[in-house]
């Protein structure tokens, strides 16, 4: 009946239908008239699919991804077939570009997840699947709204590259190569010298660099060698260099972590993690930025490093203070005490490639401890307690004091934060 429906229908897509609609309300019965079985459900999710692919109009794609989204919806098993099928099975009327974007859209599937599964099918050398994976990617990157950025295709597009190499791509291939080799990079030097202070949607820009790099940091194949790359095309772009930029940039990155905590925490039914995603990655990068920050002027690298660390951290604290002034009663700490142990985790990982100055860098951590102290900030007592009795934290500062390391800094402030322990 649907698909008769879908045929005689004249609004080309969903969203054109009026809310009484028939196919709208057959949306609504089936799903949850087809879970009674399992059996059931997995014969009515195969017919689905069929039809899904079998469809060649806007109409009949959306609808059919609609049903597939609220079968998987109502049942795990059936979710996990779905993305199975759609994944790992070696099928080449999968190779529809319309349907998988609106599949992409409806988050039936993860175009990370995706990417990791057209690396392998591009390097088994089938000229299907290579134009498969380029159009794709040139459909998702390229056509506006983009539906996805160049960090979820990472792996697709390094072994893409690596074919155009060796002269066995696609033209499809080369084609999009080259139009992404020139497109205009999200932010030139002229938009960093703006007059007016911010230029119109740099905080939107800094923004779509930081989610991209939340993406890549989560992305299946990401490795040292492609958070290193970020972290080269953050410093080519001039982010850091600029004094007007580089602490709007990290403002940025701390509030979209929080917000995203926020939200996500609050909608039901996401992966207990997922809130996380983006405050992990922030704390991760900053560790990233401090190992690989060097000196403009070429003098002392590690004076540099240290310098850029207590930038950030002030600005972290900076947005923490606000928002424990604006939301009161209501400032949510957890988000930001797990930025905090989150960095002390990934200063600890990287300790042997921060020394000289690891300690010196608890150091400056331990300085904006003491900032959050109970008395200025009731709200993050309990976070601050946590914190402070952090395996990667005080015994490291007191171990190092205690060994008397000439380059252990100032220890001034841990000994008065130990002091206000006391006093809890």
């Amino acid at each position: 009946d649907l698909e008769k429906l879908i045929t005689v229908a004249a609004p080309s897509t969903l969203a054109a239908l009026p809310a009484n609609h028939e196919i709208r309300s057959h949306l609504r019965q089936e799903a949850s008239a087809r879970c009674r079985s399992l059996l059931r459900t997995l014969l009515f999710c195969q017919k689905v699919m069929q039809l899904l692919f079998k469809g060649d109009s806007p109409l009949s794609r959306e609808v059919y991804v609609v049903l597939l989204e609220r079968l998987c919806e109502l049942s795990k098993r059936v979710a996990k077939e779905v993305k199975e099928w759609l994944l790992y099975h070696d099928d080449e009327r999968k190779y529809d570009i319309e349907v998988t974007v609106t599949i992409i859209r409806a988050r039936i599937l993860s175009v990370p997840e995706l990417d990791v599964q057209l690396a392998r099918m591009i390097e088994s050398g089938r000229t299907s699947a290579i134009d498969f994976a380029a159009n794709l990617a040139s459909r998702c990157l390229l056509q506006e709204p983009p539906v996805a950025s160049q960090n979820d295709f990472f792996s697709s597009l390094q072994i893409l590259k690596k074919m155009v190499q060796r002269g066995k791509a696609s033209e499809s291939a080369v084609t999009l190569l080259d139009t992404l080799r020139n497109q205009v990079p999200a932010i030139s030097l002229k938009e960093l010298t703006a007059k007016d202070g911010e230029p119109a949607g740099l905080r939107d820009q800094l923004a779509t660099l930081f989610t991209d790099w939340v993406r890549m940091y989560h992305h299946p194949a990401s490795n040292e060698k492609t958070h290193a790359a970020y972290i080269t095309k953050l410093q080519q772009q001039g982010i850091l260099k600029a004094e007007a930029i580089s602490p709007l940039f990290f403002r940025v990155c701390t509030e979209i972590s929080v917000d995203t905590y926020i939200k996500t925490k609050a909608a039901p039914g996401l992966p207990p993690n997922l809130p996380f995603q983006a405050v992990d990655a922030f704390a991760r990068l900053i560790v990233l930025l401090v190992r690989y920050h060097t000196d403009p002027a070429g003098v002392d690298p590690n004076h540099a490093r240290l310098n850029l660390t207590a930038k950030i951290l002030s600005i972290i604290v900076l947005v923490l203070v606000h928002s424990h002034e604006q939301r009161r009663v209501h400032f949510n700490q957890r988000p930001f005490f797990r930025l905090f142990s989150t960095l002390l985790n990934d200063l600890h990982l990287a300790e042997e490639h921060l020394q000289p100055i690891y300690i010196q860098i608890l150091s400056a951590v331990s300085n904006t401890f003491h900032t959050l102290q109970p008395s200025f900030l009731p709200g993050f007592t309990f976070s601050w307690l946590q914190l402070m009795s952090h395996r990667f934290f005080m015994p490291k500062l007191l171990l190092a004091e205690n060994q008397k390391v000439n380059h252990a800094g100032d220890f001034s402030s841990g000994v008065a934060c130990i002091a206000v322990v006391s006093e809890c």
